[in-house]
């Protein structure tokens, strides 16, 4: 979820990209309005808005010259399937057919209408993909995170100060996706490679000797697993079939190691656990660091499974 949070890309697969149809649907629009509207227009292009108050000659000038600028382009557009060769060319309003004048203005109102529900709803995606971020970012970090901006670094405010706060008590388990990761792959002492080896196997060259028992070394043993996803793991963007991917892994490692010894027989714990006590003691030399979603469950019915739920 890292890595696709650092992609930034969010949309919708079972929804076609129109953006370049529309784009060159609108280019033709206004070249074809453009290169036969009335020689006032064609010179000088559009008035100034209503309300705007009268100009005078240097702001007009600078007005007409920003336009000149603008139409240029439209001398270079090509006909559409046709090759760049053939260019559209200007005809002049006056020697084109009334009813085929008329047809042209129509064309045009109806496109500055779609041209100004296409910004509307441009606006609306780009509301909705800062919400779907924010959730993810607020399901990953903890607590309320905003979804407008890059993806800043993970901050310490996602872990606790201890192991046992963090992965065994009430109120840790589900604080954070980050933190529970930390729980899976760091202990609260003596932490080894043998430890994080317990969930990857992808260990090679690293140094590992972070124990869990700051914020910050939350964020260290976090970020050392981050560091195998992002050199195993290709970077995926915001989909329903991405999100529902990884809530279904989710679901089915959750108390996948079921040991009658543990005092909740490991129901709803992430990650192996050990047959004894309250199955997630972080004891690096046990090899059995887990989320104890249990204990959260026993103390507070009402406590969900982790942030992964609020995806």
């Amino acid at each position: 979820m890292d890595i696709m949070l650092r992609k930034k890309e969010i949309k919708d697969e079972d929804e076609p990209d129109l953006t370049e149809a529309a784009t060159a649907a609108e280019t033709t629009i206004d070249t074809i309005f453009t290169l036969t509207t009335n020689d006032t227009y064609y010179t000088n292009g559009p008035e100034p808005n209503a309300g705007t108050g009268a100009e005078n000659a240097s702001q007009k000038q600078n007005r007409i010259n920003k336009w000149l600028l603008t139409r240029s382009k439209f001398d270079s557009v090509a006909i559409a399937n046709t090759g760049d060769k053939q260019k559209y060319k200007r005809v002049k309003h006056k020697d084109i057919p009334a009813a085929t004048r008329k047809l042209l203005d129509a064309t045009h109102k109806k496109a500055g209408k779609i041209r100004e529900s296409i910004r509307k709803a441009t606006e609306e995606l780009s509301t909705n993909a800062d919400n779907i971020r924010a959730a993810t970012r607020s399901a990953l970090l903890g607590g309320d995170r905003t979804g407008k901006g890059a993806f800043t670094d993970i901050p310490a405010d996602a872990f606790t100060t201890t192991y046992v706060g963090a992965c065994v008590t009430l109120n840790g388990p589900g604080k954070s996706l980050a933190s529970d990761m930390a729980c899976l792959c760091g202990s609260g002492s003596s932490t080894a490679p043998s430890t994080l080896s317990v969930s990857t196997a992808y260990t090679a060259g690293t140094t590992y000797t972070t124990d869990y028992n700051t914020a910050s070394n939350g964020v260290s043993i976090y970020k050392t697993l981050h560091s195998f996803c992002e050199a195993t793991t290709e970077a995926q963007p915001f989909t329903p079939a991405t999100i529902t991917a990884q809530l279904h892994a989710f679901a089915t490692l959750l108390g996948r190691h079921t040991l009658s010894s543990a005092t909740n027989k490991c129901t709803f714990a992430y990650g192996k656990g050990e047959a004894s006590g309250n199955q997630c003691t972080g004891n690096q030399a046990s090899k059995h660091s887990c989320v104890n979603y249990p204990a959260a469950f026993k103390q507070n019915t009402r406590t969900k499974i982790g942030q992964a739920i609020k995806l």
